[in-house]
């Protein structure tokens, strides 16, 4: 839900998923919370377009929930960050950025790599911006490495 949008964006569309797709809790400790994250089971068939979703994005979320539902994508890792992410990458409409986001949040992987590619790419771009007499962004030269070296850091950022 949150590739691409913003995050109030990704929290409406995940609440119109839990209110128009979930069970009703049988306790809350929290007022207003009534309601639990459906299971991927109904979302695997789930009519997503009735609560804004574009086409694309409802179909990753059901082949998201159907993969989840069949097991064909890990929840829990062990072993390689590699081998966590390969069964998220071969569904349809989940990229390597979201599958190592998902492998930062559920193997408690140290570095978000997929955030220092970004930045690796930020970097390439502003200095063959400037090699073509475009605009650079500053301290592009030392993105690269610095971004690297950071890398924990934004992961625990992000947390």
């Amino acid at each position: 839900l949150g590739q691409q949008v913003s995050v109030a964006a990704a929290r409406t569309h995940a609440a119109r998923i839990v209110a128009q797709f979930g069970q009703v809790a049988a306790t809350t400790p929290i007022a207003g919370l009534d309601r639990t994250f459906p299971e991927p089971e109904v979302l695997a068939d789930a009519d997503l377009a009735k609560i804004g979703l574009t086409r694309a994005r409802a179909e990753t979320v059901r082949t998201v929930s159907r993969a989840v539902a069949d097991g064909r994508v890990p929840l829990v890792g062990s072993g390689t960050v590699e081998a966590f992410i390969e069964p998220w990458v071969a569904l349809r409409g989940i990229g390597d950025w979201t599958a190592q986001y998902i492998a930062m949040r559920e193997l408690r992987e140290p570095d978000d790599r997929a955030a220092l590619a970004s930045f690796a790419r930020v970097a390439r771009a502003s200095r063959a911006s400037l090699l073509a007499g475009g605009p650079v962004l500053a301290g592009c030269y030392a993105l690269d490495a610095r971004s690297y070296a950071q890398g924990p850091a934004l992961t625990r950022a992000g947390r």
